[in-house]
């Protein structure tokens, strides 16, 4: 369980730091 935890908040990091330039590249276009 803490496994999975630990790879759920690795994922949620790395989905909001991909989605945080993303949704800025779409505003800046």
């Amino acid at each position: 369980m803490k496994r999975i935890s630990c790879r759920g908040k690795k994922k949620e990091k790395n989905f909001r730091f991909f989605q945080v330039p993303k949704m800025r590249s779409s505003t800046a276009s």
